[in-house]
């Protein structure tokens, strides 16, 4: 498609200029683009040489970022334990750097694959960890996308009255974001 030949072009000048962190994100974007397109395989292949550059110019952050990512994908592909470990090897690396952001991000999306294997009380005890996280940044867009994932653990479980309190919390908070954001468009 135009955008991976424009992205392809790109990564050509920035590898040539030498920017290291530039290179690094424009593989991160070759491997959404080909992630977008259901290419998983070449979505790896670009996250894994976005990997290979944060290791190599110590960006840790992003390194936890990308382990994470290439996580999603696996899980995408339906490879839950590849998923897992990478959701675990970037959770850890989140934690020796005291990367909270990438922390929370880690205890989601490890509550969500577990909740999807039907390991309901260890999803919740992660998504429960997410939730505190997100809490003490008190980033209202984490909090909101935990609650969402409580209310669909919930539901999966069959226990509807937390399920309806998640979501509702959920709502409740995703109005609020939508109401900051269009008072600042207004502004």
């Amino acid at each position: 498609s135009g955008a991976l030949g424009y992205l392809n072009k790109r990564l050509v000048i920035l590898h040539r200029l030498g920017n290291r962190q530039a290179e690094a994100n424009a593989h991160l974007n070759i491997g959404k683009a080909y992630r977008g397109l259901n290419n998983y395989n070449k979505a790896i292949e670009s996250e894994l040489k976005a990997l290979q550059i944060h290791e190599e110019i110590s960006d840790f952050s992003g390194k936890a970022s990308t382990l994470l990512l290439i996580g999603e994908i696996y899980f995408s592909m339906g490879n839950y334990d590849s998923a897992k470990e990478y959701y675990v090897e970037g959770l850890r690396l989140a934690q020796n750097i005291g990367d909270s952001i990438n922390e929370t991000q880690a205890y989601l999306l490890m509550g969500t694959l577990l909740a999807k294997t039907n390991n309901s009380a260890i999803a919740l005890d992660n998504l429960f960890r997410a939730l505190e996280l997100a809490e003490n940044r008190e980033s209202k867009k984490d909090i909101c996308k935990v609650h969402l994932v409580l209310y669909e653990a919930y539901k999966s479980i069959g226990n509807f009255e937390k399920a309806f309190e998640h979501h509702e919390k959920h709502f409740k908070i995703d109005k609020e974001i939508y109401n900051v954001e269009s008072d600042r468009k207004l502004k």
